[in-house]
């Protein structure tokens, strides 16, 4: 990976052992094979490699900033070629890019930047939505003003809005504030969501990071109801609950 990507999108790729890990979790967690699977930032592509490998009949969407990375992305996996895409999510609504039929299941997956609004400034980057009032969920565009925020919890909520109609599982890398954030909002808003897990990880094992970080599964659909529980698994012991 570039050095220079890192500090221009804040990202960090998920090593391949990690993504498939990963993967075996969601599918005993939820034991479901989606119709279609969307990586928002694929980047080099190695979590829609493990997918491949796991959920064997599902389609792949990938899309990302860098159009270096999409590229490294259809290389890898020449038969969805035409599913990836050089996509700002931050600008777009990738729900319009992506065929579902109300019966389709999706997992959206991935592991956006570890980043506040302010890194991203300082390091000239440019994958940063608009101030507005992120966490107004009914408006995602209305208020956030100079305040600042973590871009990873606005790409979540931003996906949960735009994929609100869809039966979907999201598996996400964050930090943990962004995972109790998120939970927050959940709650606060009474969205749809349901089956919260949150499996806590090394990410300095992992990517040489100083932080507390977990995998945030959940699941949405516009006929289900809130529960307001949060299941805290350990990632290396995945059966073992920590708390709730």
């Amino acid at each position: 990976m570039n050095g220079n990507n890192v500090k221009i999108f804040g990202d960090y790729q998920t090593p391949l052992y990690f993504a498939r890990q990963v993967c075996e979790i969601i599918k005993k967690s939820y034991s479901i094979m989606p119709d279609i699977i969307i990586e928002p930032n694929c980047g080099i592509g190695n979590f829609l490699v493990a997918t491949q490998k796991i959920f064997t009949k599902s389609q792949l969407y990938g899309f990302d900033i860098s159009k270096e990375y999409v590229e490294m992305t259809k290389s890898k996996l020449p038969n969805f070629g035409q599913n990836m895409f050089c996509n700002d999510l931050l600008k777009n609504n990738l729900r319009n890019l992506v065929d579902i039929t109300p019966n389709s299941e999706v997992l959206i997956i991935g592991n956006p930047p570890w980043a506040t609004n302010s890194e991203m400034c300082k390091r000239n980057g440019n994958n940063l939505p608009k101030k507005t009032n992120f966490k107004n969920l009914r408006g995602l565009e209305s208020k956030m003003g100079s305040s600042n925020f973590d871009i990873c919890e606005y790409m979540i909520l931003r996906l949960m809005q735009d994929f609100s109609d869809t039966n979907a599982t999201f598996a996400i890398l964050c930090k943990q504030s962004v995972a109790r954030n998120v939970f927050s909002e959940i709650a606060k808003n009474n969205i749809k969501c349901f089956d919260i897990k949150m499996f806590n990880f090394n990410a300095r094992k992992v990517f040489n990071v100083f932080a507390d970080a977990c995998l945030l599964l959940f699941k949405i659909s516009p006929n289900a109801h809130f529960l307001n529980q949060c299941k805290i698994y350990d990632f290396d012991n995945p059966s073992n609950v920590v708390s709730t």
